[in-house]
């Protein structure tokens, strides 16, 4: 797996021994090709965070959610006629810093119909034998999944990171993964972010049961780097996607017209 000790980065081995061809938005993927970074950065206003409800806190990347949704698509179908090395079913994660983003992802792969829902999680439609879950860092403590995609959420031109910049949770986020880790967002934008990082730009939730110890500047920056250097990097655009999303709004306006306040997610 892919897991952050000391501010560096380290990948297992049974990432690369273990790992599968599958595509990914029409591309090949090797075998060994275990770490991946999708960036959205030619999606414009759609590669860019916005606020669920309008509430601070509630992060939004619309095209992240896209993005993976038909990755989830790719992975999905391949993997269902690939048997399990454990002879058991597959595990794709969606593992989200925010609850809105894990929100607005279960609700595309519900509209897009890729794949079929199945109580809170979501399995592949011909075998049944992948199994999806979208949920937040905090539930995927001590877990695992075969393949995991890591929706960065946040890009904006602030420099707020938010939770981004708390190692336990990037550390648990990016430690998920059994055969491949993929990074989804807005890579010039994060990059650039990372030079104006500061440390208050950090989003706290009350709610939380991890231990906050706060990165250090241009940690995600060195992040995004380090998958362009030793993983493979796929730049993503509006024409690769497959489906047709313009009626399909995963932001909601604010309440009564009002902004609205409330706690950090």
């Amino acid at each position: 797996s892919q897991v952050v000790y000391g501010n560096e980065y380290h990948s297992g081995s049974q990432m690369v021994e273990r790992g599968f061809p599958t595509r990914l938005l029409g591309t090949p993927l090797k075998k060994d090709d275990s770490l991946i970074l999708l960036d959205t950065s030619l999606f414009g206003k759609e590669a860019m965070e916005q606020l669920d409800e309008g509430k601070p806190g509630r992060y939004v990347n619309v095209a992240e959610a896209k993005v993976i949704v038909e990755a989830i698509d790719d992975i999905a179908k391949d993997l269902a006629s690939i048997p399990h090395p454990d002879d058991r079913y597959w595990e794709i994660a969606v593992i989200s810093f925010y609850k809105a983003q894990a929100a607005a992802i279960q609700k595309a792969l519900r509209v897009s119909d890729v794949v079929e829902s199945n109580g809170w999680r979501f399995v592949d439609k011909k075998t049944k034998s992948v199994r999806i879950e979208v949920n937040v860092v905090d539930r995927f403590q001590g877990r695992e999944a075969d393949v995991v995609l890591l929706p960065m959420t946040r890009a904006n031109k602030r420099g707020s990171l938010g939770f981004m910049t708390v190692l336990n949770r990037i550390n648990v986020a990016t430690s998920r993964a059994r055969h491949r880790l993929i990074l989804v967002g807005n890579a010039r934008q994060l990059e650039e972010m990372g030079t104006k990082y500061d440390a208050r730009n950090v989003d706290h939730d009350s709610e939380s049961s991890m231990t906050e110890n706060t990165a250090p500047q241009n940690f995600v920056s060195q992040l995004i780097n380090h998958v362009q250097k030793n993983g493979r990097s796929l730049q993503i655009s509006p024409k690769d996607l497959r489906s047709d999303w313009k009626d399909i709004n995963l932001v909601r306006k604010p309440r009564n017209g009002r902004k609205g306040g409330g706690r950090n997610e």
